[in-house]
Formats: structure tokens, C-alpha cells, sequence
């Protein structure tokens, strides 16, 4: 047995004793009691004017702006919206057009937002880009610089009459160099061949 203080009117609140870590409330019935802490994580919820608090799990939300917050202006939020910068000390909420953000669309991306020469063979993997990935006709003479495309820039047998639109007879050339051989080989009519035992050139006809 011990003796135990009474408290009295004007003694400090800090003369009471209990169990560490937990809350005076006063219940329903008037008395004063110990409030039992939650588990780890939960937050104390008020039950109304009449009832006990208890320790629930806290909602999600989004978090609102601290109030001394004053240049963050969001004016009717909608879904895929970022907050970006206008320029002029506020940042706003704004689509990611507006904002100037390519959007994911066809045809975003073109020849302004390319720098010249900032896209080569270091960017690519090989085999990267073949013709699944590049629509009919859209490399032609006005995307291709002049000595662009050379024997560096072309794999051994590359371009052969397959490759070569049979239509395409209006083709010229300022100079056509042929390798000097021994005998020719090709046995398809039109094949040229220049011997360089006679110095001659030679046409491949049908018999």
C-alpha cells in the first residue's frame, strides 16, 4: 500500500499519473478516462458532437495549397492538365498543347523541332528504322542532301534491279565508271562490259 496524492482545485494538471503515451477524454457519461492510441498510421477522428473519437485510417485526397501559397492559380482542373509556368510569375494549370509540351499525336514531331544534324547513325540501333516504320514515298530528292548517299552509306548489293523501278528510264549520270575485267560474266541483255585486254566496251545482246 502506498500512499497517493488527491488533487486538488489549483494543483497543475502535471500532479495527475497514468499510463505513458496515452490522452485524457472525457466520455459520454462525464468521466475522465485514458484514450487508447490506434495502431501505427492512424489519425484521431472526431464522431460528431456527441460521441467518442476514434482512430481510423486516413482518406486519400489531393492535398491542398498552403495558403501563403500565391502563385499557384488552378482554375477548373481536368483530367491529363499539368502545372506550368506562364512566364509571368503564376503557375496554371494548362493542357500540355498549351503549354508546349508535344502531345502524342501524329505528325508532332517535323523538321522544326529537329536541330540539323542532331539525329545520325550513333542515334539509331541498328536496324531500327527499315521500311515497316517509313510510309510510301516520304524519302525522296527534297530530304536527301546532295552526295548524302554513297558506296559508305550502302551495303554490297543493296540496290539491284529489284530495288530499281523498271519504269524509271530517265536517269542520268554525269560520269558511269566500270571496273576493267577479263571477261564478262552477266548473260542478261543490256549488261554492259568493259575488257581490258581490248580496252573495248561490250553489250550483252540475245544471239
Amino acid at each position: 500500500m502506498a500512499w497517493t496524492k488527491i488533487l486538488m482545485t489549483g494543483d497543475a494538471a502535471t500532479e495527475l499519473t497514468g499510463t505513458a503515451y496515452r490522452m485524457l477524454l472525457v466520455d459520454s457519461a462525464g468521466d475522465v478516462i485514458e484514450l487508447v492510441h490506434g495502431t501505427a498510421n492512424k489519425v484521431l477522428t472526431s464522431g460528431g458532437a456527441s460521441a467518442d473519437p476514434t482512430w481510423e485510417t486516413p482518406a486519400g485526397g489531393a492535398h491542398a495549397l498552403d495558403a501563403g501559397q500565391t502563385d499557384v492559380v488552378i482554375t477548373t482542373p481536368a483530367d491529363n492538365e499539368v502545372l506550368a509556368y506562364d512566364g509571368i510569375g503564376d503557375w496554371i494549370n494548362q493542357t500540355p498543347a498549351e503549354a508546349g509540351l508535344l502531345a502524342d499525336a501524329a505528325n508532332v514531331i517535323d523538321s522544326d523541332h529537329i536541330v540539323d544534324g542532331s539525329i545520325d547513325n550513333e542515334h539509331y540501333a541498328d536496324g531500327s528504322v527499315d521500311t515497316a516504320e517509313l510510309a510510301a514515298d516520304c524519302i525522296d530528292a527534297t530530304r536527301i542532301a546532295d552526295d548524302a548517299v554513297d558506296t559508305e552509306h550502302l551495303a554490297a548489293d543493296a540496290v539491284d534491279a529489284a530495288a530499281i523501278d523498271a519504269a524509271a528510264t530517265d536517269i542520268t549520270f554525269a560520269q558511269v565508271i566500270l571496273t576493267p575485267a577479263a571477261a564478262g560474266t552477266g548473260t542478261t541483255e543490256g549488261t554492259l562490259f568493259y575488257d581490258s585486254d581490248d580496252d573495248h566496251l561490250y553489250v550483252y545482246v540475245s544471239a
